[in-house]
């Protein structure tokens, strides 16, 4: 009986530190070296990345991931897409924090993740609300496009086919050519790339991708020590770019285990992450060129 009580003991207090985890996001700080000619006028430059939220809240109206984003003193907001769920018409969750963010006088830059393109494929209708509204509240969204930030920093925004989303290892994979088909030639330095999927890490870095953001792995669901990220969403096991930060063919990819759940409502030892991302100039990073997070 004594081992009974102690493996209830021990599962009760699984769930209570998983609930705890699922509902406090943690604030992760990364700094990383941004070639090439660009100026804030303060020596670096500072976003946000705010991926994967799914229509989930942290405090009544999201107050608490709001708080959070607003003491990081962002210069930008990036949003590599999935604020929210399918074809679901009611967003006001993800309307509720883009209102917020888009009050504090910054860029707020998105692009589509797979739900973005679900829904439009669903309700088109619909998502064009949802997109005039967006447009409304000054919110930059990238279907396969740019924007140039007075610093000389040029955000991409990549759209993914929902072919590139298939489960268990069906997905269709990106080459250069699909990219520069729907993007142009990569043509302008430095840049950041919003890519929902980070699974097509190489083609990006082929068509000449500075630096990477991407989302939609949820950290791997659930995380292991050593062995990373169990499962994506795609089904497929230990997944290569899972979260954080990876180095590979001559660019930079930073992975965000995002903000929210879907599908499976759960995520284990690993906590929603917002995304603290300082880019310095060669110069104040002693010209190592080396990515590092602090």
């Amino acid at each position: 009986m004594i081992y009974i009580g102690i493996c209830i003991g021990i599962a009760v207090l699984f769930f209570l530190y998983c609930y705890w985890e699922n509902h406090r996001p943690e604030v992760k700080q990364v700094s990383i070296t941004l070639p090439g000619q660009w100026n804030t006028g303060k020596g670096n430059f500072c976003a946000v990345i705010a991926g994967d939220l799914h229509n989930n809240q942290y405090g009544k109206n999201n107050e608490k991931l709001v708080n959070a984003i607003k003491s990081c003193h962002p210069d930008a907001i990036l949003i590599p897409g999935d604020l929210n769920v399918n074809a679901r018409t009611d967003n006001h969750v993800a309307l509720d924090f883009l209102k917020q963010i888009s009050a504090m006088d910054i860029p707020v830059i998105m692009s589509y993740g797979n739900h973005e393109s679900k829904f439009l494929r669903d309700n088109a209708a619909a998502f064009g609300e949802y997109m005039d509204t967006l447009k409304r509240m000054n919110i930059t969204v990238l279907d396969n496009g740019f924007v140039d930030l007075p610093c000389g920093i040029r955000i991409w925004g990549l759209t993914f086919p929902l072919d590139c989303y298939r489960k268990f290892g069906r997905e269709k994979h990106l080459t250069r050519g699909d990219m520069e088909a729907v993007l142009g030639t990569c043509d302008k330095k430095p840049g950041i790339l919003l890519a929902h999927n980070p699974a097509d890490f190489k083609a990006c870095a082929e068509w000449g991708a500075d630096f990477v953001v991407s989302g939609h792995m949820h950290g791997g669901i659930v995380r292991l020590p050593r062995l990373g990220g169990v499962i994506s969403p795609q089904w497929v096991f230990f997944p290569k770019y899972d979260a954080g930060l990876f180095e590979e063919y001559g660019a930079k990819l930073y992975v965000t285990r995002g903000l929210g759940t879907h599908t499976l409502p759960v995520r284990v030892f690993n906590r929603p992450e917002l995304t603290k991302l300082t880019f310095l100039t060669e110069d104040n990073d002693g010209n190592t060129g080396k990515a590092g997070s602090v």
